[in-house]
């Protein structure tokens, strides 16, 4: 863990003024974000687990533009993320509407996930091995995602000609 902390966060785990926890936080990020977070969370007072949320959101942020807002307003951006977007029970859906309503906000999550990670890490965190194992689950990811986005384009074509 050491070897991938960056050295100001070292030197603070070994004064005694970060603690474990939060040091096994800012490993997964790179140097610079660890550096960064670090003064985020000593500006803001954050607690270990708000630290580990703010590291978590800096991680899966796409653009350059997230990670500023997640810096600048840490437990602003914490509150948004656990904001769930949909209701668990929306009363102007069927329950047909609020089973799929679940299973949407469950898989857009995931999605969210693996662009991050794909997107940040992805191949550098994978061995020779590793990437033969998964092959064919990345590729049926690929054929399933592109046959449930034709079919959610026709849900929502079909539902906008309805509504015309």
């Amino acid at each position: 863990m050491l070897e991938r902390l960056d050295e100001a966060a070292r030197d603070e785990l070994r004064l005694g003024l970060l603690g474990p926890t939060a040091a096994r936080a800012l490993v997964p990020l790179p140097a610079g974000n660890q550096v960064q977070v670090l003064a985020c969370a000593r500006r803001e007072g954050l607690t270990t687990a708000e630290l580990r949320g703010v590291a978590e959101l800096v991680r899966s942020a796409i653009t350059r533009e997230q990670v500023d807002y997640v810096l600048q307003k840490p437990r602003q951006a914490l509150a948004q993320s656990h904001a769930d977007p949909w209701r668990a029970n929306d009363p102007r859906l069927s329950p047909a509407g609020n089973r799929l309503c679940r299973h949407l906000t469950l898989l857009l999550e995931q999605l969210a996930r693996m662009e991050s990670w794909l997107l940040q890490r992805g191949r550098g965190e994978l061995n020779a091995a590793d990437a033969e194992l998964l092959t064919p689950g990345f590729a049926r990811l690929s054929r399933d995602a592109q046959s449930v986005a034709h079919l959610a384009r026709d849900l929502g074509s079909n539902a906008l000609q309805e509504r015309s």
